[in-house]
């Protein structure tokens, strides 16, 4: 549908030609902003009117007492000085006559504007006019409005805070009465009193719920719509409950035929909009708000079902907004639960696979941080894949030219599954990876791409790489050399970097990007080696180069299971490492020079990896000692597993060495006392106990190696514990949540008994804003499944109205402040005799007496609730 934009319109009233001119707006303060003194000379009877303060609320009617005679073709001055009764603000006004007669101050009839400082740095400002030629004989009515920060043009029938509207009168004769203006009766601003046709009519679709704009097919498309011609049929008591209804309105109405998701995007809005989708009229009887945004540019999605929907965009005209916008609409749809919108109907990919230009937007937010990862980035949108190899496999997840930060999720069961496990993440970027993960055959995979909600959803590329997995060896940490004796030499060094690649980053160690190699590869021509350590004590070797120009480089992982691993390299970073352009010995020797480090603290029972590094042209070898360490070096590839159990449960414990042969090989467990068959090769023992325990299996091989390795059985226990801090007086009341301390929680389940909750271990805050007692409830649960609780109970108070006003300027009760006040609740004030004295609208706690006298007053505060008028009375005194 193709609209006509006017240059003039009829404004926010009936457009019935028998209505009558709004009255209902105008200033809601006597305070601030006020038109001052005006004057118009007549041919023989003027207006003259004086300064008033207080100024007047609402609409000041002196069309019964302040009057001019005018002449049709005759020009004529208004003198006008912009005045305050209080601070000096910014403001606007405009200056309208009716001169058509149809009730209505369009923009075609206004004969003033200004901006500026008021009081006015110019002491009157002159508007002359010129009565038209056309008009008809008899009295016509002038509108004067100044609006504190108002936003040109000006609405003549808006409400607001602070300034002045004012009418008066003006009796006009020696028209033709041949009046131009919008001869058709089905426009918005059809004038049956016009008689030339203005060539301004403009569609009444998009006025109201009754005469919307029917978008008959989508996607659709439409610039420059204009809501100041539409008036503001809904507000912010409609469905949606927004501010940003309170604005005139334009009215669309879609009616989908299946299951749908629905786009909207508003662009070069001239203010801050909103835009609204509601499966009914907003002010409907059991309408509800399907989806909104607002803002600048504001853009939705929405899921709907088969049925008529109604998309609002309007504006908030409050705190200086514009009560209207000019905006274009762009509103397009894909279909609803589509391929990738959730685990149920998921994108099934097999093989290696990539797309461009996929997106998230309109696929649902079916998964969120509570679940799966526990990733505030699943709380946005979510598209999934589902992956099933057929062989056992490894693979690596890219994805690339995300609009914003991003999160890929890889798991074995859909996210809100019960003991899903998240095999795999990457987030925080437009650029993600995950790596050669191992994934075994005919196990199903989800692979979920997700933003953190906002924004909520993301355009991306996706590429998935599947193919054997590597086989470690010495050149990966993972196939890492395990070393037993003190000395270890290698004769010839190694070229390239093992099967497993980028194993570590510049990120989390000293090393630098390597030469030639992508972002954050830093192994070059690398060997690894790895050590468990028997008891506490300080490590110290020297990386010796058989030729001593040879430059090498080094770094030292912890990688004690469960939590620490080859695989996660990366996030743990290097105990300690040295990356210099040196040639010579190096490694924790405590020795001087670049190339050297202080030896550090290694801890019983943990195990470690050293990788080295060649950046020589040749591969002459070189020779790793030990020997001033501290602390012995011992083989690592003994496997152990350590146990999870709550109280009372039963622990099974084993150990078995995998790796090289040293000789004859033989087990022995200590503490002897708590288990069975201690000196027992390929022990298997049991354990009962309610506390955890740290088991010792020492192995012997051959003649000359030792190792040791631990097992810990961990009796796990939640015991949560908390604090909470707040003030009771203030309201909101923001909640502290501090000294929370659990022994062996993993999960936290943080519910705040006012319909929301969090899942997380840091102190936090929190705000209620309904009055009432809660119990706000810790949940724990262990790693193993143990599950506990603890209660703090929070106290909302009710809203307290002070009996004492001190408006003396030294910032104690200057104000009337009322403790725990919400939205919508309006004060009217009264004094001894009950008369009214002051009454503010949806208050919020910045009445300062409005220079009342010393005494005692009463007041009323009341809000409608629930279709009730629900009130509170109380007393106080001011005083100076």
């Amino acid at each position: 549908m193709k609209k006509l934009i006017p240059i003039v319109f009829l404004i926010g009233y009936s457009f019935s030609a028998h209505s009558q001119y709004c009255v209902s707006g105008g200033p809601s303060s006597t305070f601030d902003s006020d038109v001052g003194a005006f004057s118009l000379n007549g041919e023989t009877t003027n207006i003259n009117v004086g300064v008033s303060c207080p100024g007047t609320s609402g609409l000041e009617d002196l069309t019964g007492s302040q009057s001019a005679d005018l002449k049709a073709d005759s020009t004529y001055t208004l003198n006008i000085e912009f005045s305050s009764c209080a601070s000096s603000f910014t403001n606007t006004a405009q200056v309208w006559i009716d001169f058509d007669d149809d009730n209505v101050f369009e923009q075609s009839e206004v004969i003033g504007t200004w901006s500026g400082t008021a009081p006015s740095t110019a002491s009157v400002q002159a508007f002359s006019f010129t009565v038209p030629t056309w008009v008809c004989d008899g009295n016509k009515r002038m509108r004067i409005s100044q609006q504190e920060n108002g936003t040109l043009p000006l609405d003549p029938c808006a409400s607001f805070t602070y300034g002045s509207m004012t009418d008066v009168t003006l009796a006009v004769s020696g028209g033709t009465c041949q009046v131009a203006g919008c001869t058709d009766s089905t426009a918005i601003n059809y004038n049956p009193l016009a008689v030339t046709d203005d060539g301004f009519c403009v569609p009444i679709e998009g006025v109201n719920c009754d005469t919307p704009s029917v978008i008959t097919s989508l996607p659709f498309m439409e610039t420059g719509v204009n809501t100041l011609y539409y008036g503001s049929n809904y507000s912010s008591s409609d469905a949606c409950g927004s501010n940003y209804m309170n604005g005139n309105d334009f009215i669309y109405e879609y009616t989908a035929t299946t299951d749908e998701c629905i786009s909207v995007s508003l662009t070069s809005t001239s203010f801050d909009a909103g835009v609204f989708i509601l499966d009914g009229c907003p002010d409907g009887s059991g309408t509800n708000c399907i989806e909104d945004a607002t803002g600048n540019n504001a853009s939705l999605n929405a899921v709907v079902s088969p049925g008529t929907y109604y998309i609002v965009v309007s504006s908030d005209p409050s705190f200086g907004g514009a009560q209207s916008i000019v905006f274009d609409i762009d509103i397009s749809s894909t279909t609803a639960g589509a391929v990738g919108s959730s685990c149920s109907n998921p994108h099934v990919i097999t093989g290696s696979y990539s797309e461009s230009g996929m997106t998230t937007s309109c696929f649902g937010n079916d998964y969120n941080s509570s679940m799966g990862c526990g990733s505030f980035y699943m709380d946005g949108e979510d598209y999934v894949f589902e992956y099933t190899p057929s062989n056992d496999t490894c693979v690596s997840i890219n994805i690339t030219n995300a609009d914003f930060s991003t999160g890929v999720f890889l798991l074995d069961d859909c996210p809100d599954a019960a003991g899903v496990n998240c095999i795999a993440q990457s987030t925080g970027s437009s650029s993600l990876q995950i790596y050669k993960k191992t994934l075994m055959a005919g196990t199903t995979y989800y692979i979920v791409v997700s933003t953190d909600g906002f924004p909520s959803s993301t355009s991306f590329d996706f590429d998935l790489e599947e193919g054997p997995c590597p086989v470690p060896g010495i050149q990966d940490c993972a196939g890492a050399q395990p070393l037993c004796l003190g000395i270890y030499t290698q004769d010839q060094s190694f070229e390239g970097e093992g099967e497993i690649l980028y194993e570590f980053s510049t990120t989390n160690t000293c090393f630098g990007q390597a030469s030639g190699g992508p972002p954050g590869e830093v192994e070059v021509n690398s060997a690894w080696y790895t050590f468990t350590v028997p008891g506490n004590g300080d490590l110290n070797f020297t990386l010796t180069p058989n030729d001593p120009t040879n430059d090498y480089d080094w770094a030292v992982f912890d990688i004690t299971g469960p939590d620490h691993s080859c695989e996660t390299l990366h996030e743990d970073g290097a105990v300690s490492c040295n990356w210099s352009g040196s040639s010579g010995p190096t490694g924790p020797n405590g020795q001087t020079g670049d190339q050297n480090e202080d030896p550090f603290p290694v801890v019983e029972g943990n195990t470690y990896a050293v990788v080295i590094t060649n950046y020589s042209n040749d591969q002459d070898g070189y020779q790793l000692d030990f020997t001033a360490s501290t602390a012995d070096v011992y083989a690592s590839d003994l496997n152990t597993q350590d146990q999870n159990i709550c109280k009372g449960e039963v622990a099974n414990l084993s150990a078995l060495y995998t790796g090289p042969s040293f000789g004859e090989t033989s087990y022995t467990w200590s503490p002897a006392s708590l288990v069975e068959n201690a000196d027992t090769s390929n022990t298997v023992t049991k354990v009962f106990d309610e506390d955890s325990v740290i088991f010792y299996v020492d192995l012997k091989l051959g003649e000359e190696c030792e190792a040791r390795d631990s097992v810990i059985v961990h009796v796990r226990d939640g015991a949560p514990d908390f604090v909470v801090s707040y003030d009771s007086v203030e309201c909101p009341v923001i909640v502290t949540i501090e000294n929370f301390t659990s022994s062996d929680a993993v999960i936290q389940t943080w519910d705040f008994a006012d319909g929301q909750s969090f899942v997380g271990a840091d102190p936090m805050e929190h705000e209620y804003v309904v009055s009432g007692e809660y119990d706000l409830t810790l949940t724990t649960e262990t790693i193993n499944g143990c599950l506990d609780t603890a209660v703090q109970k929070v106290i909302v108070p009710n809203m307290a109205i002070p009996n004492i006003l001190t408006p003396n300027g030294d910032g104690i009760n200057d104000y009337l402040i009322i403790n725990c006040l919400e939205e919508g609740w309006d004060l009217t004030v009264y004094n001894r005799w009950g008369k009214k004295v002051a009454q503010i609208f949806n208050y919020d706690n910045t009445w300062d007496g409005d220079n009342l006298v010393d005494g005692k007053y009463y007041c009323t505060l009341s809000s409608r609730q629930n279709q009730e008028l629900v009130s509170f009375k109380a007393w106080f005194l001011i005083s100076r």
